[in-house]
């Protein structure tokens, strides 16, 4: 029996469907006719007369009117199928296998979309069914996961499912039955509504992982790792598009993401702690043995008691403790007789203001002279350690030019908020196209310097609210350096300030908040208040 030729005139109403006698979809149609639908179950028979029970292949065409929304599409196959909507690829399980069904989601304009259909069979039982149901957008209550079998996310996932977590530990088995063990790669997505704040996010992986917020990469560790943490802070409000991509390359393969709130406190301010003002008082006592000259050159000392006995010689103690030494050289003619005559009656007691440690002399006739050192500075003991709070892992392109100082609370001293730049460099540096932001998701418009504007070696800008329009957040929040191709040179990171206080950059890159405010100069640290030492 001849076999059947493809009708060259047939009206098709439903589906243009066209049958091969090969696996290939190709040679040419054996049969060309209209199906109502792609439902079939030919089990070991064979299609149609003409055509075989194994080995043959077809391909389904027409085109359809959609209404707008998301559209779950299914094949249920045996052996393999790929489906095209609007030519682009979106189901492709092209290869022997069983009895099995796969899906994709896409959302859809209204209006007519193209679709077309290959299938073949190889061997054993033939089957093929396409179907499609319209979805409610949150048809993933949780993280809509799909799973590629392939390390780039080439062509269609052979895997969509919801995931309530992203928080995976799969060691060298497959995510899901068709998906592969190694070289495989899966991409997360929801909606997630933040309360106004900052927010840490933590990216756990191996091998590679991003995350995106809106599109916009705050972790990107695209590489191959062993168990590797990553964070990032970010300022975010509202209902935020979260998107989640990894990659396993072999061994075994794990994935977690998370995010908490932060709370930044203000930076202490250290509690200066001045060195106690000793109380200085000396007594000698004078024995009737010898005649004993009252001069010598003292250094204060803590409540030290000399009693001679025949020459005597005390011990100097100096415990004053200072960060600086004032020298003062007063002449102190003593009280009374300078010869201190002793009887068998020893003398009154002399007490000696400023204190004196008495170094005996021979020598009748002494200028009585000391050298006092005062404790003019108190020492400061700061009662907190400044720690500098987090940044996002971001690697910044090589630029003298950083974020200096920032004053985000206005008070009596500061009527506006302003920023401050610094060129650490040695040439100048143009800003024209530079811009300022709040951050990739605060919602507020970003500050382009679009006069010419350059910054010289070791210099200054100062940026005032005022002009830039570009409000610091008083409650704390984040602040970008981007270049004219919004490439982030710098960003800093910041809780809640006091009115009047800026935030601002130490030599070491250290942020404090214990500094006084120094706009349009180089940052310096607080001048401790000198404690006057008092006498009795």
């Amino acid at each position: 029996m001849p076999a059947p030729t493809a009708t060259s005139i047939i009206e098709i109403k439903n589906w243009r469907a066209e049958y091969f006698g090969n696996a290939d979809v190709a040679a040419g149609p054996v049969v060309i006719r209209d199906d109502s639908a792609v439902d079939f179950n030919w089990g070991s028979g064979v299609p149609m007369p003409g055509l075989p029970a194994d080995n043959f292949s077809v391909r389904w065409s027409r085109s359809l009117a959609f209404d707008e929304g998301l559209y779950r599409l299914h094949i249920l196959m045996d052996d393999g199928a790929r489906l095209w909507l609007d030519d682009q690829l979106v189901i492709d399980s092209w290869k022997d296998g069983s009895l099995r069904e796969v899906t994709a989601d896409r959302q859809l304009a209204g209006g007519n979309h193209s679709l077309r259909l290959e299938y073949y069979e190889r061997s054993g039982d033939a089957a093929i069914r396409l179907w499609w149901e319209r979805i409610a957008t949150n048809s993933y209550p949780d993280w809509k996961g799909e799973y590629w079998s392939n390390g780039s996310f080439a062509g269609s996932p052979v895997l969509v499912r919801n995931d309530s977590v992203v928080n995976f530990f799969w060691y060298s088995q497959p995510p899901a039955p068709g998906v592969a063990a190694d070289n495989f790669s899966a991409r997360w997505s929801r909606q997630v509504n933040f309360d106004s704040g900052l927010y840490r996010f933590y990216a756990e992986a191996d091998d590679g992982i991003r995350l995106y917020i809106d599109g916009y990469p705050i972790i990107n560790e695209w590489h191959g790792s062993n168990n590797s943490v990553y964070t990032a802070d970010v300022t975010v409000s509202g209902s935020r598009q979260v998107v989640v991509e990894y990659y396993e390359h072999s061994g075994d393969a794990y994935v977690r993401v998370r995010w908490e709130r932060v709370t930044l406190q203000p930076t202490a301010q250290p509690t200066r702690t001045p060195t106690q003002t000793p109380t200085l008082t000396q007594t000698p006592t004078i024995a009737p043995s010898s005649t004993l000259i009252a001069a010598s050159t003292a250094t204060p000392t803590q409540t030290p008691t000399s009693t001679p006995t025949g020459t005597l010689t005390p011990t100097l103690s100096p415990t004053a403790s200072s960060t600086s030494t004032g020298t003062a050289t007063p002449t102190v003619t003593p009280t009374g007789t300078s010869t201190l005559i002793p009887t068998d009656t020893p003398t009154d007691t002399p007490t000696v203001t400023p204190t004196l440690t008495l170094t005996p002399t021979d020598t009748p006739t002494v200028t009585p002279t000391l050298t006092l050192t005062p404790t003019d500075t108190p020492t400061v003991t700061p009662t907190a350690t400044i720690t500098p709070t987090g940044t996002p892992t971001i690697t910044f392109p090589l630029t003298n030019v950083r974020l200096n100082e920032l004053l985000p609370v206005t008070g009596t001293i500061y009527l506006d908020e302003w920023i401050e730049l610094y060129n650490t460099g040695v040439v100048s540096t143009s800003l024209t196209g530079w811009s300022l932001d709040n951050g990739p998701l605060s919602g507020n418009l970003p500050y382009v310097i679009t006069s010419t504007v350059d910054i010289s070696p070791g210099g200054f800008i100062l940026l005032n609210r005022q002009e830039t329009g570009l409000t610091i957040a008083d409650a704390g929040g984040q602040l970008r350096l981007l270049q004219p191709d919004s490439t982030v040179v710098d960003v800093v990171t910041f809780g809640p300030l006091p009115p009047d206080t800026s935030y601002s950059r130490d030599d070491t890159s250290l942020w404090r908040s214990d500094w006084p405010p120094s706009p349009g100069g180089p940052n310096t640290a607080p001048t401790p208040t000198a404690t006057p030492t008092t006498g009795p």
